[in-house]
């Protein structure tokens, strides 16, 4: 039988690997913790060691009783262009945040806008699950999915999530579109919290 440690480093492990935020079931299953008084107070007790030590990682709950890993955010842009295929170019982003405010939109719609290089855009989107197609007429209507709402911290519902990517980009730092400004997950959940208590 695992003991409390065991099923700490477990629930580490699953965040690390994951590579998206995870729920309190899905880490309760993985570590075999005693039920989800156990999952959180283990969770908890690994949040609070990440905050209190000197590391550029934390844990945060980015979304409705979700949980990831992430990069603190004065760590995350200095080291963006350092990751393997994980963060995306400052013009897929663009392409992404077009096809998050305006959907569903036609592809038609978005090449017209962002320019013929998008295509390559909807390609790596829809390769990483950020966005799907559905027919529409002679072209494809564009939208995103949940792996996306989960991915960034943002809410499933489209219009709740045009309400949270609207504050985002209507930010002061909006100009300065990275990952981090853009799809922070800790800044969408905040967004989420103060709509639901305006």
């Amino acid at each position: 039988m695992s003991s409390p440690l065991d099923r700490k480093a477990l629930i580490e492990a699953a965040l690390y690997a994951a590579g998206r935020p995870l729920s309190l079931e899905e880490l309760e299953k993985v570590s075999k913790a005693r039920g989800r008084t156990e999952t959180e107070s283990l969770l908890g007790e690994l949040m609070n060691e990440y905050r209190d030590r000197t590391s550029s990682l934390e844990i945060v709950e980015v979304s409705k009783g979700k949980y990831a890993f992430q990069l603190k955010p004065d760590y995350s842009t200095k080291v963006s262009r350092l990751s393997p295929g994980g963060l995306l170019s400052l013009g897929a982003l663009k392409t992404l945040a077009l096809i998050a405010i305006r959907q569903p939109v036609k592809q038609s719609e978005v090449i017209n806008i962002r320019g013929s290089h998008s295509y390559e855009h909807i390609h790596k989107l829809e390769q990483l699950g950020f966005i799907k197609k559905q027919p529409s007429g002679r072209t494809v209507a564009l939208s995103t999915t949940k792996v996306f709402a989960e991915y960034f911290g943002f809410d499933e519902e489209p219009i709740k999530l045009k309400v949270q990517l609207h504050r985002r980009l209507m930010r002061p730092t909006a100009k300065d579109v990275t990952q981090s400004s853009l799809f922070e997950p800790q800044a969408a959940k905040e967004e989420a919290e103060n709509e639901e208590n305006p």
